[in-house]
């Protein structure tokens, strides 16, 4: 099923919701790409820092997220009939470093696999975009059953700001270059 910007639609439709299903991430562009999928409450906010998943955080407690990397692309392997009530929403993000926005890009693809099969497909390109720092993709959000939003939309100031628009903080860099979080 190829998914439009904007459209919503029960994931149950599409997949198993007891079996894990890939959430895959993938950006042609020539710039350094960080991929996060983080869980947010009843208020929209960040309240677990548990369920803030990316390169330095690569599982959720007990693996029912897992992040997997590999060069512009990335993988999210999600369990959500495991997911504790608190979780109502993930948020598939990807966010660009150094002095590139999205409209460089050529591509972004997200999408949905489960058993080996594309069950669900969103694709846009860097002319969707301006000078945006960040895509928030899609949203796996509950109302009754898990559901999916096609967001992909740009968001102006990079995953820093993205993050506090959910309640998260970025903490200081420690001996890593790159940033790691937590929540207020």
């Amino acid at each position: 099923m190829q998914l439009q910007r904007g459209m919503r639609d029960k994931l149950d439709k599409y997949l198993n919701l007891h079996d894990t299903f890939e959430a895959e991430m993938t950006v042609d562009g020539s710039g350094e790409y960080d991929f996060c999928c983080f869980g947010v409450d009843t208020a929209d906010k960040l309240s677990d820092d548990q369920y803030m998943i990316f390169y330095n955080q690569t599982a959720s407690p007990q693996r029912k997220i897992q992040f997997q990397m590999s060069g512009t692309s990335s993988k999210f392997l999600v369990n959500l009939s495991k997911l504790p009530q608190q979780i109502q929403k993930l948020i598939f993000t990807v966010s660009i470093d150094g002095n590139s926005v999205m409209d460089d890009i050529r591509s972004f693809v997200f999408s949905v696999k489960q058993g080996g099969s594309e069950l669900l497909r969103l694709q846009v390109s860097g002319i969707d975009f301006k000078a945006e720092k960040a895509i928030i993709s899609v949203e796996v959000y509950r109302k009754d059953t898990w559901r999916i939003n096609a967001v992909a939309r740009g968001f102006n100031g990079g995953l820093g700001d993205l993050l506090r628009t959910y309640g998260g903080e970025e903490a200081a860099p420690t001996q890593s270059p790159r940033v790691t979080f937590s929540t207020c």
